[in-house]
């Protein structure tokens, strides 16, 4: 059980979820697909974006697939690409619910910072790509006090940008690359860009009286990452081929080019079975 509260904990967003995985796959003899060079008895792995994952071992593919499907992706707060604001002597973050998020309950919760940056390299052309996690909360989105809203419990709307800006402290010059590179150590002037939300700093537990239920976020998708990942690592090649795809932006609809409605199960699927892709597919079962 310690394994998946630590999985949980460690993948607060889909870039750090999918090299989790890799690295739990990889440790079992999985190696990343170059070149389409696919071997009977193979294990291997594929990504897009570095969110989204599929991984699979060769059996003989005309005999059909065995996939199980989940998403890397969960409601969050984005951080905006200008994500600082200075107002009231104090220092904000601006930014946007991605997916269905129950707004009200990331408030009066520390919040830590993760995502990934982009960094320059000595190739011009291919720039370095670094992983960022806090590790520590950094901001909160905090309510007045009840005497000084008392509809609060009456379902009363919230504005992001009145009441739900995740304070980070006091009013300050510093921007958002100078809060990374105290985070990463990267030089803030050789940051190119970033992709960063927020997420809940509390730590997964056991509940219960008996310890039976698992308090966390990201349970929808992170659990079943896990799980799939794990018996995918565990077992053998069998006579068909065995599959799993984390696939990312579930929370928005699928229809970007690493989401599930993308073509990236689709091609591999066909890169695979090759001349018995039209028997394969019907022999294909997706969970």
């Amino acid at each position: 059980m310690k394994e998946i509260l630590d999985f949980t904990d460690n993948s607060p967003s889909p870039f750090h979820c999918v090299k989790n995985i890799k690295n739990m796959l990889e440790s079992k003899g999985f190696e990343y697909l170059e070149n389409d060079n696919i071997k009977t008895g193979g294990k291997y792995i594929l990504t897009k974006n570095d969110s989204s994952l599929i991984a699979f071992t060769v059996g003989e593919p005309r005999k059909g697939f065995r996939i199980t499907a989940s998403h890397t992706d969960s409601p969050c707060p984005y951080l905006k690409p200008t994500p600082i604001i200075n107002k009231m002597n104090h220092q904000f973050f601006d930014i946007e619910f991605y997916g269905g998020a129950i707004e009200q309950s990331w408030v009066d919760r520390p919040l830590a910072l993760c995502g990934r940056i982009t960094v320059k390299s000595d190739n011009i052309f291919k720039p370095e790509i670094i992983l960022v996690n806090s590790k520590e909360p950094i901001a909160i989105i905090p309510n007045l006090a009840i005497h000084l809203n008392r509809k609060i419990n009456d379902g009363e709307k919230k504005s992001i940008q009145k009441e739900l800006l995740p304070l980070a402290g006091n009013f300050s010059s510093k921007g958002i690359n100078g809060i990374l590179s105290e985070i990463t150590g990267v030089d803030e002037k050789n940051i190119l860009d970033f992709e960063l939300m927020l997420y809940p700093f509390e730590k997964a537990c056991l509940v219960g009286i008996e310890k039976q239920f698992i308090s966390s976020a990201r349970l929808d998708n992170i659990l079943m990452c896990y799980a799939s990942a794990k018996a995918l690592s565990l077992s053998e090649c069998t006579d068909t081929v065995n599959m799993i795809y984390c696939a990312d932006n579930e929370e928005i609809g699928s229809l970007t080019a690493q989401g599930a409605r993308s073509d990236f199960l689709k091609n591999t699927i066909l890169k695979i079975s090759g001349k018995y892709a039209e028997e394969a597919l019907k022999n294909t079962f997706v969970i």
